[in-house]
């Protein structure tokens, strides 16, 4: 067996900057302890409060689960519109999304069991709202005002003969 001998003569073509290192690592510690601070800062925040309120009173997912699933409570915050209201047409999808994971649960013998959420289909606040979404089902609502519409019912309830006992 031969021996195998380390020096230090084998490190000098090689001179380790010190300074270098130690500048980078405490760099890399500054902009840990910022990411930090955003991120416990971020739990505290308006948006947060006000994207929590929307999910907890949708009540279909956890919170907590929530922000895990949007990647984070930055991400979460980021989900607020221009006045910091949170944005419900960017909100209401991921919690269903979320909701649609475990709707589904099979159990022993073939029985599947899927969940429906509530409050479905979701009313958006009136701020938010610029254009009605037309649903399945719905008939043409563009074409006519609520006036019409009563107009009509009234119609065909009058042109209907009475019910005989």
């Amino acid at each position: 067996m031969t021996e195998q001998t380390t020096t230090t003569e084998q490190h000098t073509d090689q001179e380790v900057d010190w300074a270098a290192a130690r500048a980078r690592l405490d760099q890399q510690f500054r902009e840990s302890v910022q990411r930090t601070s955003l991120v416990q800062n971020a739990w505290d925040s308006a948006e947060a409060k006000a994207v929590r309120e929307v999910v907890q009173a949708d009540g279909n997912v956890n919170w907590r689960e929530f922000v895990s699933h949007c990647g984070g409570i930055l991400n979460a915050c980021d989900l607020v519109d221009a006045d910091g209201r949170a944005d419900t047409r960017r909100i209401i999808p991921l919690v269903d999304e979320l909701f649609a994971k475990d709707a589904s649960k099979e159990f022993a013998g073939g029985v599947t069991y899927t969940r429906k959420p509530g409050n479905r289909p979701y009313i958006h606040s009136k701020a938010l709202t610029a254009e009605r979404v037309p649903f399945p089902g719905d008939r043409d609502y563009r074409e006519h005002d609520a006036e019409e519409l009563l107009r009509r019912e009234q119609e065909t309830a009058h042109s209907r003969p009475p019910a005989r006992r």
